[in-house]
Order: structure tokens, then sequence, then C-alpha cells
């Protein structure tokens, strides 16, 4: 009987060793050899460069990784990614979103304008799915259960930056406001207001517009009448090269004028404006103003053949957080990767300060101040703090 006793005990322990060794074998399998990474956002129309500069962002991360041999739990792993077009439109996001998930996507970054990333939200929000974006509006990160992480600055913070330059620079002077009627314009300006008060800015006019317009003319006319002397711009570049037409039709330019993120592009650095002075508060660096910018930028243009023009660097960086956090969870299970990306200090190339607190936001977000010199934006000053 004994005899038999330690037989059963041994098969008992024999088999609950062997079930142990599968399952932590199952844990390092639970990872797949290649893992696929969505990025859904505008890769055509007007705002088509800024979308495929996220895209290649994540292709420059993905090939990095691939070189220096990824490997999770002593298993090499590769990455594909797949991209989806979102065209622009909150719509468009909806059936990009749907796209990814039907291919088995396990992260998704995307997508670009605050509107368009909002309208894909809840199809990833279905399977609880990492969103990894650039859209600032507060949101963004909001909606889902806390999946969705954002690269730079929120709206709420570089309104805030924006109140604080403005009145450092025009200080005395009234104020106004003026945003596009999006969920990324209203976003801005409202916790602009509020933040213009408590840096005792006197808000003389507010106004919004439709994103399609380019009649400035009346707003043009308040501002003279009211005295203007600093201007707040959330728009696009078609419509701040129309406003700066209608005030000097109006023969009302002396103004400093602080724009926002969308206008920091190579055309308007280029334009002459005909204001007092310009300057951008933007929620993202460029890449040339990082220490191991000139690297990126190196590597970016041999894949490419062309310079990054908007938040290449940050996806960059977003993808080896991503990479990190699926090599320390050990799965690319959704409640795994959200979980381990809040709680990590991720290893990343470029910014190098890349840490996601509990709620999604970046814990420590640089905000750059740029004013065109040369046809091009050159960096004034950056801080965490406003």
């Amino acid at each position: 009987m004994e005899t038999k006793q330690k037989l059963a005990r041994r098969q008992v322990l024999a088999l609950t060793a062997g079930l142990a060794a599968f399952g932590l074998a199952g844990c390092g399998r639970s990872v797949p050899e290649t893992i696929k990474i969505g990025v859904g956002t505008t890769l055509s129309g007007p705002s088509g460069n800024r979308g495929n500069d996220i895209l290649n962002g994540v292709k420059l991360a993905v090939d990095a990784l691939h070189r220096e041999g990824y490997k999770v739990d002593g298993h090499d792993v590769r990455f594909e990614v797949i991209s989806a077009d979102d065209k622009g439109s909150a719509e468009g996001a909806k059936a990009a979103a749907q796209q990814l998930l039907d291919q088995g996507v396990s992260v998704v970054f995307g997508h670009l304008a605050s509107d368009v990333t909002l309208g894909g939200l809840p199809v990833y929000a279905t399977r609880q799915l990492p969103v990894i974006t650039t859209s600032s509006a507060k949101e963004v990160t909001t909606q889902g259960g806390g999946n969705v992480f954002r690269l730079v600055a929120s709206d709420a913070m570089q309104a805030q930056a924006l109140a604080s330059y403005g009145a450092s620079v025009a200080a005395g002077m009234r104020a106004a406001v003026i945003n596009e009627d999006s969920v990324y314009g209203r976003g801005v300006r409202e916790d602009l207001v509020k933040s213009a008060t408590q840096a005792k800015l006197e808000m003389a006019v507010a106004e919004k517009i439709d994103p399609k317009s380019r009649d400035f003319a009346a707003f043009a006319r308040k501002l003279k009448e009211a005295k203007v002397g600093l201007l707040f711009a959330v728009l696009r570049e078609a419509q701040l090269l129309a406003l700066a037409e209608a005030l000097k039709a109006e023969a009302w330019t002396e103004m400093t004028v602080l724009l926002s993120n969308p206008a920091k592009t190579n055309k308007v650095a280029a334009t002459e404006l005909p204001f007092r002075a310009t300057y951008v508060v933007s929620s993202a660096l460029d890449v040339r103003d990082f220490g191991q910018g000139a690297k990126f930028l190196s590597e970016f243009r041999k894949a490419f053949n062309s310079d990054p023009v908007w938040a290449a660097h940050y996806a960059y960086d977003g993808m080896f957080a991503v990479a990190d956090a699926i090599r320390r969870a050990r799965s690319v299970q959704p409640e795994d990767l959200n979980r381990t990306l809040k709680t990590i200090d991720p290893v990343t190339w470029v910014t190098q300060t890349m840490r996601f607190g509990a709620d999604g936001e970046q814990a420590n977000p640089a905000i750059g101040v740029y004013q065109a010199t040369r046809g091009a934006w050159t960096l004034k000053m950056s801080s965490a703090v406003w």
C-alpha cells in the first residue's frame, strides 16, 4: 500500500510539474512569432503627409528592432506593420479601425486629427486594444477604458503654454482668440480662455469659424475696432493665410500672433506674414531639437529619401515603448499591455523622456515655442512647466 501511495504521489507531482512547465512555456509562447502593429491614420488628402510621417516613424522603429534581434523570453519575434487610410474623416476612422481589428493587430498607432481619432476609438474599445496617438484633444484619452496613450502634450497643456507665453511677450495688450470649429479647436479655446484669465489677459474678442471657411473680413474688422494687440489663432495653414490677407486689407497687422500645432508647416514658415511677431506653441518638439535627433534624421532620410514633417520621432519612440512593454509583459493581450505601458519607464531613443501616466498622458511632455527664421521654424524655448 505504501509503495502504491508513493507511486501515486510521484505521478501527481510529475503531472503537476509537467502542467507548470507547460503553463510557463505557454506564457513564453503567448507572444506570437510575428506581432501585427496597426497604423490607422490619414494617408491621403491634405493631411496625408503627416499621417505618412507617423507610419514611417513606426516602420523605422520596427526595422531597428529587427536589426537588434528583438526577443521575448529568449524567442525571436518579428513585427508586421499594417496600415489603413482613414481618409481624414471620422467615418473613415471607424472603417480603418475595423479593418485593423479584422487583420488581428495587437496595437494601433492612430489617428491624426482629434475629430477623426474620436471616430475610431469606440471600435478599438470593443477589444480594449492599446491605441498610441498624437491627437491632442482632451477627450481622446478619456474615451474607452484606459486603452489610449498620448505621445505629446494635451490641448489643455498647450492652451496653458499659449496663455503663459502670450502674457510674457505682449503684456498689457488686449487679446483675442479665433479657433476652427472642431473638437481640437473648441478644446484649445475653452482651456485657453481659462488660462488667459489666470494670466490676467484681457480677452476682448473670442470667435470660432467653420474649418472650411476662408472669410475673415468681419473678424478682422472686430480686431481693429477692439484694438487687439495679441491674437491667438487656433487655425490650420490655409485659414491662417486667409486671415493674414484679411488683416492686411483692414490695415491692422501690428499684433503679436500665437499659433498652435496645425499651423507649424513649411509653407507658413516660408511666408512673410505681416504681423509684428509670429510664434507657434507646439506640443511636439522638432526632431532637430533633441540630442539624438541628428542620428534619427540621418536614418530617416536614408530610409525614405525625405525629412520627417510632423511627429515621426514620437511614433518611433512610441514603437520602442510598445516593444519594451511586450517584452516585459511577455504578452500581447490588451489588458497586459495597457497595464504595463502605464507602469514602465520605457527604453526610447530620441525623446528619451517618454513615459505614460495612469491616465495615458505623458508624465513630463515638453512644449516648444517656435519662430520662423529664414523660412524655417527655430526653437526659442521649451519647457514641461508653464
